[in-house]
């Protein structure tokens, strides 16, 4: 089985991982060069943040500090707005 995912912004990348994560192969299709980002997380201006600090964001349930350990390791407050 394999699967087909439409857009390779933040939800469909991890639907690719989490589709990987049980052995099932998934072919992402994402117009730009770097999956993940899509239009939400493409800026590359600080000033630009999300609306939920880091230490409540994650991409998966069984890994809740994911998102604040990426973002810490790389400068970030984990408990600030990435």
């Amino acid at each position: 089985m394999r699967a087909l995912i439409v857009g390779g912004g933040a939800a469909g990348a991890l639907q690719a991982i989490a589709l990987a994560r049980r052995g099932i192969g998934a072919t992402l299709i994402e117009r730009s060069s770097e999956p993940g980002r899509g239009l939400a997380y493409s800026t590359r201006l600080d000033v630009h943040l999300l609306n939920v600090p880091a230490a409540r964001m994650s991409g998966f349930a069984e890994a809740p500090d994911d998102f604040a350990a990426f973002f810490a390791g790389r400068g970030g407050d984990a408990a600030g707005f990435a």
